[in-house]
């Protein structure tokens, strides 16, 4: 995933980001363990744009590929980031189960029309065992910052930082983990 602008970002109402790299499936159209490229004019990912009709927070993943044969796929996943519970550690479990759920339907074109072919519910594990913590501490390390400047330690530094304030002032705004919460009487 890659932000042109990390202000625009993380100010921006679209918090839009594209996608690039290769999408793979256990099964696909009767095929076993199969990959794509990502069209990555076509791919993007929001993180927590809100949704107008729910006015609920959602993270959005759209990636467009092809398959060898020419055939337009789009792989459309939603993670929802509402907040059922009255915080405290109720919501620091509200957290991780909203940002490791993703719902999504795979879509075929034809003739530019898509047509639903499948869908999926996606459960990442990210604190369940060490290899999935040592994926997650992966992902934060890969987050880069390019342009002018960006071989400076400093603003690597800076940008990641403002990055990750940005996901903690998102989580404890809508979630409140960090409160007493409230007890069943």
């Amino acid at each position: 995933m890659a932000a042109k602008d990390l202000n625009e970002f993380i100010d921006g109402a679209e918090h839009e980001a594209q996608v690039s790299g290769e999408i793979g499936f256990g099964q696909f159209e009767g095929r076993n363990s199969v990959t794509f490229r990502i069209n990555d004019r076509r791919s993007f990912f929001n993180l927590y744009k809100v949704n107008p009709s729910s006015g609920e927070a959602e993270m959005l993943y759209r990636l467009e590929f092809n398959t060898e044969s020419g055939q337009r796929f789009s792989f459309e996943g939603t993670k929802y980031t509402e907040r059922d519970s009255s915080g405290g550690f109720s919501g620091l479990k509200e957290v991780l189960e909203d940002h490791t759920t993703l719902y999504c339907h795979v879509y075929k074109y034809i003739d530019d029309r898509k047509e639903e072919c499948g869908t999926a519910y996606l459960k990442f594990r990210t604190f369940q065992d060490l290899a999935a913590l040592q994926d997650l501490i992966s992902f934060l390390y890969s987050f880069r910052i390019t342009g002018p400047g960006a071989d400076s330690p400093r603003i690597q530094l800076q940008g990641k930082m403002r990055f990750l304030a940005f996901i903690a002032q998102f989580v404890q705004r809508e979630y409140d983990p960090l409160s007493p919460g409230t007890t069943a009487g």
